[in-house]
């Protein structure tokens, strides 16, 4: 998400400038550096769909739930190409791009649903709280960089725009920087009195384990969603997700297992 949103943002409202640096030059004129930019824009609202999708996949695969990541795909895969044939006329190449953000979204959505079927244990709401920090900073960059969007002319030229840019991304990122870390403390302490001995105490074994992510005080019974979910809190707030995945073959290969 500190990634994702961020570059969602900014691909949304710098679509144009984008699209002359990379692309304004030689037999690319405006109406070239236009048709690029619609389509350009939409594709930018599903980068944040499609690093969660990416996660969510990643979870439902370590919990040998591929049937379900198959259903979600193939879903996606028919709602858009109905949503192209819906928007291609209309739209032309953004409607192309529209259809394909809407479907990654949905996926998302279903892919969620699965998983939180067949895990109880996961914390949607810890999801969505984290989600939600990194989202409230990003829309705070967004006002920011709403500033300099309305005072500085649109580049149309290539270092106009990459001025614009620069400008406009210098903004936002500050402001987005700022306030994710003042919301990240919120998060850290929360984090902490989890931890904290009283508190775990009171917790079941389960919910010790999910909180540790100490793999030898998990229930030996303990199922592989169990774990998937575990997967899916420790890419959220900790990252690292090939460390995870070696941790979680070496807990289903552990002896007795």
């Amino acid at each position: 998400a500190l990634v994702a949103i961020p570059v969602t943002v900014f691909m949304a409202i710098g679509a144009s400038e984008i699209s002359q640096v990379a692309f304004g030059r030689g037999k690319c004129d405006s109406a070239c550096v236009s048709e690029i930019a619609s389509p350009l824009a939409f594709y930018g609202v599903a980068v944040w769909g499609n690093f969660i999708g990416y996660l969510l996949n990643r979870t439902l695969s370590a919990g040998n739930r591929a049937r379900e990541v198959m259903i979600a795909t193939i879903i996606s895969v028919v709602v858009t190409i109905g949503l192209d044939l819906v928007f291609l006329q209309p739209m032309q190449q953004a409607g192309l791009a529209l259809a394909s953000a809407i479907a990654v979204y949905l996926n998302t959505v279903i892919t969620l649903w699965f998983l939180r079927r067949n895990t109880p244990e996961i914390s949607v709401r810890a999801l969505a709280l984290q989600q939600g920090r990194v989202l409230v900073a990003a829309l705070g960059g967004t006002v920011a960089a709403l500033i300099p969007v309305f005072l500085m002319p649109s580049g149309d030229t290539f270092w106009s725009a990459v001025v614009w840019l620069a400008v406009v991304g210098a903004v936002g990122g500050v402001v987005f920087v700022a306030l994710a870390r003042v919301l990240a403390r919120e998060g850290v302490r929360t984090r902490a009195d989890l931890r904290r001995p009283a508190v775990l105490a009171r917790l079941p074994r389960e919910s010790q384990a999910s909180v540790l992510f100490h793999p030898a005080r998990a229930v030996p019974r303990a199922r592989a969603l169990s774990i998937a979910a575990e997967v899916v809190r420790r890419l959220v707030f900790d990252g690292g997700a090939r460390r995870l995945e070696r941790q979680l073959r070496a807990w289903r290969h552990r002896p007795g297992a």
